[in-house]
């Protein structure tokens, strides 16, 4: 087992502690996560994050994650890492058809889940706005 080297990760500023699962969509190799802002309904803000290029993503709701792993440093916030135990399942399950070093293992942890991306791209994220309930 690898021992996981995470970063913490900023996809954009002014980044609120609370955010909730809005939605995911997968749509040819390219992975849009919305997430919402909790709050006020009139001051709701929707984050933006989209992955070119993913090869694998999981979505786990956080009560489901309750055994102790150094897979995440905490159920908090954004986290990068190019050494995880995911990634040498994946490298394995593909039978290594990626470089090691091609591929990034994005965590974000939100009110309600686990998400975890694996892709070989940069992301892009923005604020879209506010979101009428």
């Amino acid at each position: 087992m690898k021992t996981s080297i995470f970063t913490k990760w900023k996809p954009i500023s002014n980044i609120p502690r609370d955010l909730y699962f809005l939605s995911l969509c997968d749509q040819f190799g390219s992975l849009t996560i919305l997430l919402r802002e909790l709050g006020d309904d009139k001051s709701k803000r929707c984050l933006k994050i989209q992955f070119e290029h993913t090869v694998m993503y999981r979505v786990t709701p956080e009560s489901s994650r309750i055994k102790p792993t150094d897979e995440i440093p905490s159920y908090d916030g954004f986290w990068i890492t190019k050494q995880s135990n995911l990634l040498t399942w994946f490298n394995d399950e593909s039978v290594g058809i990626y470089n090691d070093g091609d591929l990034i293992h994005y965590t974000i942890c939100n009110v309600d889940n686990v998400i975890e991306v694996i892709t070989t791209s940069d992301v892009l994220a923005s604020w879209d706005g506010v979101i009428t309930p």
